[in-house]
């Protein structure tokens, strides 16, 4: 067989899977698993019938595969600052109304490039989590009060 393989042990597999499953029940919280190691819709699909709620990736060209496979909740957990990522978020949330797509944001500048194109009335919103902490652009809790506080900032719509 051609390189690379990807050779796993299916129990060891269903026991991590079930062992992380039974951690978030137990904590009330919710799993997305981030995919992009793996990008393996086997793998995945055994950790949504063990009780995922949908899928986290890097890229907005791992949100393209991840819709590809029928997967309609889906994490980026990056912030989103390129016009065409944007632009193609916004298609494929207007494509399907009960697609469920997410981002973070960390900095002014992230929540301005989205706010240019999801502006309008028309189309379906971007939820954006804000990032908060060392490795985003808003290390500091007081940096998130500050991107609240933008004129582009909504306030999350209640669950």
């Amino acid at each position: 067989m051609p390189y690379p393989q990807l050779r796993l042990n299916l129990d060891a597999l269903d026991n991590n899977i079930r062992v992380m499953a039974a951690w978030c029940r137990d904590r009330q919280v919710d799993l997305a698993p981030h995919v992009k190691t793996t990008m393996s819709a086997p793998i995945i699909t055994r950790q949504l019938a063990a009780g995922a709620v949908g899928v986290t990736v890097a890229t907005v060209d791992q949100v393209a595969t991840a819709l590809g496979w029928g997967h309609q909740q889906v994490l980026i957990a990056n912030e989103v600052v390129d016009r065409d990522g944007l632009i193609r978020l916004r298609s494929w949330l207007e494509e399907d109304p009960a697609r469920e797509i997410r981002c973070f944001v960390d900095s002014a500048a992230g929540i301005t490039a989205a706010a240019q194109v999801f502006a309008g009335e028309a189309g379906a919103p971007l939820e954006v989590l804000l990032d908060v902490g060392p490795r985003a652009g808003a290390r500091e809790c007081a940096a998130s009060t500050t991107l609240s506080a933008l004129p582009n900032w909504s306030a999350p719509r209640p669950a």
